[in-house]
């Protein structure tokens, strides 16, 4: 993906490593680990990356790329290896985690791959185990603080981070808005982004307009971190891990919570309020105010939950569904790629040949993934 010049100056320049944020006119946007969660699906897990000082891994994982000095990698050649790889081998892994690096969290002043992830002392098996959005927001401060010094220089950090934030949190009307589901940059396609940009540089508008809350990204994602703290408030929660969340005193328990907030996503039935109690909405994201002094608002919200309920509720479900599709489907395509003859997911597939019908239909590489990686006569032996 190439992102667009001037809207990827203006971001970077937006940002405040002083407090990690990024300030716009619109507003600050606080910039914290389940924010980071929420835009880029990277794990958010409770072991911190850590880093051998070691750099023996550069020549080993280079012996792929014969003639070639492992600091003169690109991008491209990675790629090519990727797909080329019939197994999921040692270097299929190290090369998607190189790629996967580079692309989310830090790349190189120049063209060729940064290597600085073959370092990575953890269990690879298991990466996902650890906070790589933790890792993003303190490379994120580094790389701002050497650009900032000489904004001539290529800035080398999380652009695609601060970008899909940008254009996913601030909505001006007439600009371009994806309505998305979770992680938030798979809804941003390249010719979306250069219509954003075109639009905030034609308008002289970067930065302005209203900024709208990931009501039913970031709600859900504390709800499950949190699900074994039941004694802690929906607000507490967010308060804590999500300023940038307001769910003032909506209600003290989860399930009238996730009711609530869901009917007012979903039905939008207080969009004509006045200005101290404003409900913006965007479909996906929306944006609300409470007035904690007036109890009228809250009673209006409890009454609304029971209006038809069993639409409200089907429709819930959909979401829901949806939701569990696409991660089903992320599931199946790294499954399948790095485990072909796994007998588990002959019998899977066996069992939910319906569901593998969906997904064979989704895309083309699914598709080849589905028909022609696995049958019957692929099943090993297990006696």
């Amino acid at each position: 993906m190439r992102y667009p010049h001037n809207l990827g100056y203006n971001v970077v320049k937006a940002f405040n490593g002083a407090d990690c944020s990024l300030v716009v006119q619109a507003r600050t946007i606080k910039i914290t680990e389940i924010i980071v969660h929420g835009v880029t699906g990277l794990p958010n897990g409770n072991e911190i990356v850590k880093w051998t000082k070691y750099q023996a891994a550069y020549s080993v994982w280079a012996e792929q790329f014969p003639g070639i000095a492992s600091s003169e990698i690109t991008p491209s050649m990675v790629r090519n290896k990727i797909l080329e790889s019939p197994i999921a081998d040692e270097n299929f892994k190290w090369n998607f985690m190189i790629m996967m690096y580079n692309f989310f969290i830090e790349s190189n002043q120049n063209s060729f791959l940064s290597r600085g992830v073959l370092r990575f002392s953890g269990d690879i098996e298991n990466c996902g185990n650890y906070n790589w959005c933790r890792l993003l927001i303190e490379k994120l401060k580094r790389t701002h603080a050497y650009w900032a010094e000489d904004t001539k220089r290529n800035f080398a950090g999380p652009l695609p981070f601060l970008i899909c934030l940008y254009v996913s949190k601030v909505q001006k009307e007439g600009t371009t808005f994806v309505h998305t589901n979770y992680p938030t940059y798979r809804g941003w396609s390249d010719m979306l982004l250069r219509e954003r940009q075109k639009y905030d540089k034609n308008k002289n508008c970067f930065g302005e307009g209203v900024i709208v809350k990931f009501c039913d990204v970031i709600v859900e994602l504390i709800l499950q971190k949190y699900d074994d703290g039941p004694d802690l408030t929906m607000r507490a929660i967010a308060v804590s891990e999500c300023p940038d969340l307001v769910v003032d005193d909506i209600v003290h328990d989860y399930e009238e919570s996730a009711l609530i907030l869901h009917d007012i996503v979903l039905r939008g039935d207080l969009k004509n309020t006045d200005s101290s109690n404003k409900t913006v909405d965007n479909g996906a994201f929306t944006e609300v105010g409470f007035n904690e002094k007036d109890d009228t608002q809250m009673n209006a919200l409890l009454s609304n939950c029971s209006t038809n309920t069993y639409v409200t509720r089907f429709e819930m479900n959909l979401i829901e569904l949806n939701d569990v599709y696409e991660k089903c489907l992320d599931n199946f395509e790294v499954a399948f790629a790095l485990y072909p003859t796994n007998a588990k997911l002959v019998d899977l597939k066996e069992k939910y040949n319906y569901f593998f019908k969906m997904f064979g239909d989704s895309s083309p590489i699914s598709k080849a993934l589905c028909v022609g990686n696995l049958d019957g006569n692929d099943r090993p032996d297990l006696e």
